[in-house]
């Protein structure tokens, strides 16, 4: 796992949130598909637009993830659909 991923985790389980935004904005830079970043990400930020759109990118690029959508669910947000096949 990549080191800033390890470290934004840390900062999380440590309530330190600024610290994970940061570390987390440097490894989507370098990993912008990687959807656990993206998850993990809103769920740093206040702004709830923020955290839905996180959360969208994230079923963008996973539209299987499982915490996503409970959480879009939760938030009593639609889900996006599903691309078409083509």
């Amino acid at each position: 796992m990549d080191e800033r991923l390890q470290q934004a985790i840390a900062a999380i389980k440590a309530h330190d949130n600024t610290k994970a935004q940061q570390l987390l904005a440097q490894f989507l830079k370098s990993n912008p598909n990687h959807p656990q970043g993206w998850f993990l990400l809103s769920q740093v930020v206040a702004d709830r637009k923020q955290q839905v759109a996180f959360l969208n990118k994230t079923l963008a690029i996973d539209p299987e993830n499982r915490q996503a959508r409970q959480k879009l669910i939760q938030m009593g947000e639609s889900l996006p659909e599903p691309a078409a096949a083509p």
